[in-house]
């Protein structure tokens, strides 16, 4: 699916992508006004020169690729936000999903299938809430992740202060936990 030209381009329901997402020209893709979640089997790549080529209002992406890695890049300069982001790639070789720029899930993310190349970049969890990260299986490795914390206090272990980082091969998770009242943060 190829959105070029100028213009905000607004979906009418959910998309099922079965291939590539490219968002070019000065395009804007806006699935906010309907209300509607995307589910992308093959890469996301934004090209726009719009100041907002994404509005991703409260709606899902969902990455499901099965015969294919995946990957995710933009050209703004913080990177791209996305409001919900499930990774639930099953393609056989690892990595499943690659970064070519830093990416930020606003509200959560849910790690269902995929091992996450970060490639040097930074993925963040920028909620602060409980239940910003949703996790079955997959990790990420090569890079960092970021997490916003609440003021409460997480113990140790809590899927709140779970990153689920690795090496290519080796998953080695880390939880890190704090004193409630401390303040709200980001670790990365």
């Amino acid at each position: 699916l190829t959105l070029s030209n100028s213009g905000t381009k607004v979906t009418t329901a959910n998309l099922d992508v079965n291939g590539n997402l490219l968002i070019s020209g000065t395009a804007r893709l806006d699935p906010n006004t309907g209300n509607d979640n995307i589910t992308l089997a093959g890469n996301w790549t934004v090209t726009s020169t719009n100041a907002d080529p994404f509005d991703e209002g409260t709606e899902l992406v969902t990455l499901d690729g099965t015969l294919t890695a995946q990957a995710i890049s933009t050209v703004l300069a913080g990177g791209e936000t996305f409001y919900n982001l499930t990774t639930n790639n099953t393609f056989p070789t690892a990595p499943q999903i690659t970064l070519s720029s830093n990416i930020s899930a606003a509200n959560i993310l849910t790690m269902t299938s995929g091992i996450i190349n970060l490639n040097g970049l930074t993925l963040s969890i920028t909620s602060n809430a409980a239940g910003s990260l949703v996790y079955t299986a997959g990790w990420m490795y090569g890079g960092s992740m970021a997490r916003a914390m609440a003021n409460a206090g997480i113990i140790l272990g809590n899927v709140r202060g779970q990153y689920p980082m690795a090496t290519l091969a080796n998953y080695r998770p880390f939880f890190l936990g704090k004193p409630g009242g401390t303040g709200n943060g980001t670790t990365t």
